[in-house]
């Protein structure tokens, strides 16, 4: 009876140093290698790109990103702003993105405006590191013209990531 009540003082006194869980810091930086076509045929190409997050929650960020894409019809850049959603927090954690993409020219894309949903998953390697894959799916929200598929959607995105968590190492 002793060795027992000993070692769950012992047990209770372990938890009760080890305070509560780390958590991460809430900032994030994910670069991307990309490989796109936002809009018509001319503006498939690869591109590179980063996006920087808020964690809100634990499962929730907000998250604006920058990307260039070197297609056959010249450079395409692109800003986005909105929300990512993290679906699990184990080594592997699934997510999804939504957010409103700005397309610049406009002329060359067919848009400036657009609808950007995507789901992805990292796989993490430490608190600091992580890396995964995200496909994307852009929807014209200002076409002149219909675009695309014809049921809605105006491209496509692919992107290699590498995610850093500064202030985790």
């Amino acid at each position: 009876m002793r060795v027992a009540g000993g070692l769950l003082a012992l047990t209770v006194a372990a938890a009760a140093h080890a305070g509560p869980p780390r958590r991460d810091p809430p900032v994030w930086l994910a670069l991307e290698g990309l490989y796109a076509q936002p809009g018509p045929d001319p503006t498939r190409g690869a591109g590179l790109g980063a996006r920087l997050g808020y964690r809100l929650t634990d499962q929730v960020s907000t998250a604006v990103g920058f990307s260039t894409l070197f297609s056959r019809g010249g450079p395409v850049t692109a800003l986005a702003a909105g929300f990512e959603a993290m679906l699990d927090i184990t080594p592997v954690a699934p997510f999804l993105e939504l957010s409103l993409l700005r397309v610049d020219p406009p002329g060359r894309a067919g848009f400036s405006l657009a609808q950007r949903s995507g789901f992805g998953a990292d796989l993490r390697l430490t608190r600091a590191l992580a890396i995964g894959a995200v496909v994307r799916y852009v929807t014209a929200l200002d076409a002149d013209v219909p675009l695309g598929l014809g049921t809605g959607l105006t491209g496509l995105e692919f992107g290699l990531r590498i995610v850093f968590v500064p202030g985790a190492f």
